[in-house]
Parts: structure tokens; C-alpha cells; sequence
């Protein structure tokens, strides 16, 4: 933690549904004297999904002639996370990717380290060309298996504005821990006008997994702060099962962290709170989910508000519910408690 930032991963956890949440109790130990909290990155993905929201820490380019080095955005180099990477009304989690073009032109790259599955394993992701006020010639994206002696594993110029969905063939590496580097650069003439380019939703997956659909997207990581004293906090990710689940925390640089409690529920953290006069429900999973009123408040009762006009009155109609209440998918209601309990 002292030298860096810290990084740890749980790898390819088993999850029956949908949606994920994580329950940790966490501190920090500050190490450079700095301020006594840190923030704390934590993310589920599907298992070989390549989209980090921390690429750029990793990002590198590479000059005509030259070697790898970091990303330089003075040379007008570009490489970012996208939570909404959007071409003409399609939006994908992805990376936003520009060559450099100020005083030289080169690549743009960046590299994951990949478990490759043992039977039939692929790589799918999709390679983008955003329209801009100028014109572009195109993109030229590359995958390489990188080693002593990189191997070219797909290559090509793209020219037609928007998504292009692409799979490779890994069967050579499978059950081999690699590492991928993609690359995007300017093409045969050179020209980096306009190149506004995206890499979206790389994936190493069997092609089982990939013919049953990719899981919906997730809404991102999700960020908290630790400090010295122990605290318990709660994540919910929706859309990244069924299947494997990876999770990683990030902590940034300068403290060492400590994790005492972590445990990993199928579910999309259904929530309860009970104050003076009622109560509120609240169901941020991507299911419907229903509330039993009956077993949770004992011989009380409870009714919807009367909201305004302004507050969804054909939900808040004043009406009294029953032992049990159903509430969709990402939905709150609020519930007044009747008198005569």
C-alpha cells in the first residue's frame, strides 16, 4: 500500500442470478502521512470481461518508430472508460481512443491479462468510429498475444461510422494465462483527423457463454471512502449474472487496506427503513420484489401517501395496501402507517 495503490481481485464466483451485492466491513492504515481516509473502488463483472474503469492508469502509446511509453496528452493521445460509449444512439461500456497527432502520429494501446477457458474459448468485443465535424479515413484496430514474440491475432481498417462486433478465435492459448494488447492507430496514411474511436464490451468467454447472450451491462463501479476506523458498507451491482463473477477492489495510493468481513449475495439488496409515522421500500434490483409487510410490522398497518400532482398520484393514491406489497425493478414507495395499530 506504501508504494502504490492497492489492487485485489476475487476471481470467477459463482452466481446463480442477476443481480450481485457485496457486504465488506473495511478500514485503511495511511502509510505516506496523508489524509486519514481514501477512496475505495470496488466493481463485479462477468467473468473475462476486459472493460476497467481505471484503464487509463495502464494506458500507453506508442510513436512512429519508437517504443512503448506513457500516454502523453500533450501529443493528443487519448484513451478513457466510458460508462455510456455512445455512436449514433448506441450506447456500450467501452473505451474512447484517439492516436497521438500533435508533433508525431503512432498507437494507442492497452493490454489485459486474460485466463483463457479451457474448451472452445473466444474473444468478442466490438471496435467503434464516432462521426466528428471533420472527416475520417479510419481507424486501424489490432489484437496482438503479447510475449517475447507478439502474435497478431486480428487486424482491420475501420471506416463506416458505428459498432462493429468482431470474435476471435483463442483455442491456440486455451486454459493459458495471457496477456492481450489492443491497439488502435491511424491506418496506412497516417491521417489522425477525426479519429474518434471506441473499443466497447471486450469479453474472453466460451463460445457456450457468448451463443447465451452477454449479460446486461453494469451500472459501473462503485466508489466509497475508508478511513481508520471499521465500517461496513454495502454494493449492489445489477445485470452481470448468471455465471462467474469477478470483483476487484481498488484503494488509492498512499495507505494499506484492511478487510475483515466480506460476503457476496445473489439478490438486488431489497431495503426496508422504518421511521416515525411509516415507512419507505425500496428495491434497486433489476427483478420485482415483494415485500412482506405482514411478517416484517406485526399487526400494523400501512397505506399509500396521498401524493400532488406532482408526486405520481396514480401510485400515491391515499389507498391502504396489503400484508404484502410488490414493487418493480429500481422502485421506492413510501407507506404511511394507519392509526389503530
Amino acid at each position: 500500500g506504501s508504494s502504490g495503490a492497492v489492487h485485489f481481485e476475487m476471481g470467477s464466483i459463482p452466481v446463480a442470478g442477476r443481480d450481485v451485492v457485496l457486504s465488506a466491513t473495511a478500514r485503511c492504515t495511511v502509510t505516506d502521512g496523508g489524509p486519514a481516509e481514501r477512496s475505495l473502488r470496488v466493481s463485479a463483472r462477468p467473468a473475462g470481461d476486459l472493460m476497467r474503469a481505471d484503464i487509463a492508469d495502464a494506458a500507453v502509446m506508442q510513436l512512429e518508430g519508437g517504443q512503448d511509453q506513457p500516454l502523453d496528452r500533450a501529443t493528443g493521445a487519448s484513451l478513457h472508460y466510458m460508462l455510456n460509449a455512445e455512436i449514433e444512439g448506441d450506447a456500450r461500456v467501452g473505451y474512447f481512443v484517439h492516436p497521438p497527432y500533435q508533433g508525431a502520429t503512432g498507437t494507442t494501446a492497452w493490454t489485459a491479462e486474460v485466463t483463457v477457458p479451457a474448451e472452445d474459448p473466444v474473444l468478442a468485443f466490438s471496435a467503434g468510429l464516432r462521426p466528428a465535424p471533420s472527416e475520417s479515413d479510419g481507424l486501424t484496430y489490432r489484437v496482438l498475444v503479447d510475449g517475447a514474440e507478439p502474435e497478431l491475432i486480428f487486424e482491420e481498417h475501420h471506416t463506416a461510422y458505428g459498432w462493429a462486433e468482431h470474435r476471435v478465435d483463442l483455442s491456440p492459448w486455451a486454459a493459458q494465462d495471457v496477456i492481450l494488447r489492443f491497439e488502435a492507430t491511424p491506418g496506412p496514411e497516417g491521417d489522425t483527423t477525426a479519429d474518434h474511436g471506441f473499443w466497447g464490451e471486450a469479453r474472453v468467454a466460451t463460445a457456450a457463454a457468448l451463443r447465451a447472450g452477454a449479460p446486461e451491462r453494469l451500472s459501473g463501479m462503485c466508489m466509497t471512502w475508508v478511513g481508520e476506523d471499521l465500517f461496513e458498507a454495502t454494493f449492489a451491482f445489477h445485470g452481470c449474472g448468471p455465471g462467474p463473477v469477478d470483483v476487484s477492489f481498488d484503494l488509492e495510493p498512499g495507505a494499506d487496506l484492511v478487510v475483515e468481513t466480506l460476503t457476496v449475495h445473489v439478490g438486488g439488496d431489497a431495503m426496508v427503513r422504518e421511521y416515525e409515522g411509516g415507512v419507505v421500500l425500496a428495491n434497486p434490483g433489476s427483478t420485482p420484489y415483494e415485500f412482506d409487510l405482514a411478517e416484517l410490522f406485526p399487526g400494523r398497518t400501512f397505506a399509500r401517501i396521498a401524493g400532488t400532482a406532482e408526486q405520481s398520484p396514480q401510485v400515491n393514491d391515499g389507498s391502504p395496501v396489503g400484508g404484502t406489497v410488490t414493487l418493480p425493478a429500481l422502485d421506492a414507495l413510501l407507506l404511511r402507517e394507519m392509526a389503530g395499530r
